[in-house]
């Protein structure tokens, strides 16, 4: 039926005039408002006018638009691509908001066209700006204010977080304010379900340092609401003070250099984890302004563990805040909750003081001096220090009272996590709390991060051994290997004259056990002058080819090289690699390749040819330099790679007609590094501290002519000078990438890694992942090898 046939018809009584579509289409057009025209860059969407661009992100553009359905100003995001991230992120994010119902302070979705090209959806229009217009240092947002902005997002998470989802990426920018002031949280395009794994990364400075990676698909990262949680807490930080934690110009300049996604999230991480949120403005620090900021840097805690385990969980300490109650973070603190008590109950404090004060008359006296024996007993334990004779001499006279305040202090002391007090501890912990020290070294900070050293470093004299020695002879009878290995190094350090503990010694050293303990006792009979042989057992093999002692390594399933990313002395070469590798179990030489070893080879070498003469001349000249009766004692250093590798070819043709059966190499990096650290994932073999490293291997600029092997320390897999003595050869490649980011003349040229630092190198340099390179044919003096040798079955 054509228009104008419907003109001419009458309109029958009590009938609806049927309008056509042009009709509907010209009175659609009628009824919009003057003020409503497209925007003349608007993409066109049916049912909408789109008038004005609010912003704009990586995958969409949100505009001001009318809706024709409702004459109603809304909210249209648009998604400019119907095909990957963008389109999968529309998807999600749509469904999140339809997920997540009506609550109050969460935008509602409208309206949704997902067919549509381009594709988007329709939403609450709120025009009173994100709480991002409060990140201004010279306008932070009102405490009133941000306390009630904080309700409201605690509710909105408690509610998504129930709903089982988590955001993701919170922050100022994505929480919208209505006309009533209200807080409402959007974009859910990067929200995770709790089941789901895989990356979700948010935003700089409002992401935890655990969120900011990128996850390996066969590694798949598990989302957690403690992401949320972080993330309130800097959102907090931000709104609070006007700045954003951690964002300072130079930060935000080394990440915006970086050359990928994944070296700024590397860089992002590192500065988290090194340092800490600026403070709050001391001048707004007043009124409940200290709390909040307590609240807000427990939110943010660098280990996921120690912040809020829940939304709810901050939300019920913004109750406490507002009621006047203590806080969980400070709430530790006596004082603290006594002022929260007193705000509270100031009639009834008024009569409690009364009270009090009539009582305390009785008991002030004996509480004074409790409290004068409790700082006596931190002065004793600080003396120790600086003078342990004196320290000792106090104690000796000391009451039974203030020695238990003594022991106490040390016995939390040598489990600090501060470390001025664990060095406290470790000098005081062998006499005052005896127990509490052995079990820190065992398995404890002493002896993850080394402390026990600090003992070492006073020269004891007689009658503090002869408080001591019981103690350690109780240690070698009855100790754990740990507690063996650390006993006989500080009786190795000290070189008592005590016979009893000498013989134990040498008794240790001569029988089978733990190849720590038996190279820690072989050492500390050495360094008291008892001169012991080595003896052969199942995991100690004394090597008569080579005159070298070989320790077993024990296995490992899965080790991975390199030093931590946040290791101030860390070197561009030192980056972990993505694949774990099985090392061991192999046996390597306890010390580098002595004169008297090598020296058989030369002798060999020379008749028949095997290396060129210039490549073993500089050696030939420390030898003639050394008396031939301290040959066995030193190593052997200017050698290259291939006269190495020859001496191995050498060997080996000589053990083919010997038993048992072996083979011998140079180890790989891999073997050499997990043979340093010997267990201990510090920066060197005993922990972090490079004070320390002297006690293990000549270093910090030694000015030696050259270098003997086992004068110090062994590690805990009983090898000697890992760390310094000579940089070591291995049988690794140094990558060409490597060579020519270090700046190195001809990068392309085969190289090989060496490891270990040398006796004339800043103990820092000598660290376990520490590493260096030549090519095969160059030649230093302070360059050495040790051997891996693998037993034939």
């Amino acid at each position: 039926m054509t228009d104008e046939s419907l003109k001419a018809r009458p309109i029958e009584p009590g009938r609806t005039e049927v309008q056509t579509q042009t009709s509907q289409e010209i009175s659609a057009e009628l009824s919009i408002p003057g003020h409503v025209q497209s925007h003349p860059s608007a993409p066109r969407l049916p049912g909408y006018i789109l008038t004005k661009q609010l912003g704009e992100g990586a995958y969409g553009q949100v505009w001001h638009a009318w809706q024709h359905k409702t004459r109603k100003e809304v909210a249209v995001k648009v998604f400019t691509h119907r095909s990957g991230l963008d389109w999968i992120l529309l998807q999600r994010e749509v469904e999140r908001l339809a997920r997540l119902d009506r609550h109050p302070h969460i935008v509602t979705l409208l309206d949704t066209q997902l067919e549509q090209e381009p594709p988007f959806y329709a939403m609450d229009l709120l025009e009173s700006g994100s709480l991002d217009q409060w990140v201004r240092p010279e306008r932070p947002a009102p405490l009133d204010r941000v306390m009630a902005w904080l309700d409201q997002i605690c509710s909105a998470l408690s509610y998504v977080h129930a709903k089982g989802l988590i955001h993701c990426d919170l922050k100022p920018a994505n929480i919208l304010l209505d006309e009533q002031d209200r807080a409402r949280i959007v974009d859910f395009g990067q929200s995770r379900i709790f089941s789901e794994s895989g990356a979700s990364i948010g935003t700089l400075f409002f992401m935890p340092p655990e969120q900011a990676i990128m996850v390996d698909p066969q590694s798949p990262a598990q989302p957690d609401v403690r992401w949320d949680v972080y993330a309130l807490g800097a959102t907090m930080h931000a709104i609070a003070t006007g700045q954003v934690p951690y964002a300072t110009p130079e930060v935000s300049k080394q990440l915006s250099t970086a050359s990928n996604l994944a070296e700024r999230l590397d860089r992002y991480r590192c500065h988290v984890l090194a340092g800490s949120p600026a403070p709050w403005n001391v001048a707004r620090s007043n009124g409940k302004g200290y709390e909040l900021e307590a609240i807000s840097r427990k939110c943010m805690a660098i280990k996921p563990e120690a912040r809020y385990s829940s939304i709810e969980a901050v939300a019920e300490d913004l109750r406490n805040l507002r009621r006047n109650r203590p806080i969980s973070p400070l709430s530790k603190s006596t004082g603290y909750r006594f002022k929260k008590f007193a705000g509270r109950n100031p009639f009834g404090l008024a009569f409690g003081v009364a009270v009090v004060a009539l009582l305390s008359a009785a008991v002030g006296v004996h509480f004074q001096r409790m409290d004068i024996d409790r700082l006596r007993a931190s002065e004793i334990v600080a003396t120790f220090v600086d003078d342990p004779d004196q320290a000792i001499h106090d104690l000796s006279s000391a009451s039974g009272r203030l020695r238990d305040f003594v022991a106490d202090v040390s016995a939390r002391y040598v489990h600090s996590a501060n470390y001025t007090e664990r060095v406290m501890g470790a000098r005081s912990g062998l006499f005052t709390a005896p127990n509490e020290f052995w079990e820190s070294v065992s398995s404890g900070v002493l002896g993850r991060h080394g402390e026990w050293l600090e003992f070492a470093l006073n020269d004891w004299n007689l009658q503090t051994w002869e408080l001591l020695s019981p103690q350690l002879e109780t240690k070698l009878t009855s100790g754990s290997n740990v507690e063996k290995y650390v006993a006989l190094c500080l009786l190795g350090q000290h070189r008592t004259d005590d016979k009893a503990l000498v013989a134990r010694c040498a008794e240790i050293a001569q029988s089978p056990g733990d190849p720590g303990v038996v190279a820690a006792a072989w050492w500390a009979a050495q360094q008291m002058g008892q001169s012991l042989n080595w003896q052969t057992s199942d995991r100690i093999f004394v090597d008569d080819l080579t005159g070298l002692v070989f320790m077993r390594i024990p296995r490992c399933e899965s080790f991975k090289r390199g030093s931590d990313l946040f290791d101030r002395d860390r070197w561009p070469d030192e980056t972990t690699p993505a694949e774990e590798i099985p090392i061991g179990p192999i046996h390597m030489s306890a010390t580098e390749v002595t004169l008297a070893s090598f020296g058989r080879f030369l002798i060999d070498a020379e008749k028949q040819g095997l290396i060129n003469a210039k490549a073993v001349e500089k050696c030939r000249a420390v030898a003639a330099d050394v008396p031939e009766e301290r040959h066995a004692h030193v190593a052997a250093g200017s050698i290259n790679a291939r006269a190495a590798r020859a001496f191995c070819d050498w060997l080996n043709n000589h053990a083919g007609a010997i038993k048992p059966r072996r083979r011998y190499r140079l180890p790989t990096e891999d073997e050499w590094e997990y043979a340093c650290r010997a267990g201990n994932a510090g920066r060197f073999c005993y922990g972090d501290d490079p004070k320390y490293a002297r006690y293990f291997a000549h270093c910090d600029g030694s000015a030696a002519n050259y270098h003997e092997v086992a004068k110090r320390m062994p590690n805990a897999f009983g090898l000697f000078d890992m760390h310094g003595g000579l940089w070591e050869l291995t049988d690794s490649p140094y990558p060409p990438e490597e060579a020519e980011r270090a700046g190195l003349s001809d990068p392309k040229a085969e190289r090989i890694v060496t490891r270990g630092g040398a006796f004339n190198n800043p103990a820092v340099r000598c660290r376990s992942a520490q590493k260096n390179c030549g090519t095969h044919d160059y030649v230093a003096e302070l360059l050495g090898f040790r051997l891996v040798m693998e037993l034939q079955e």
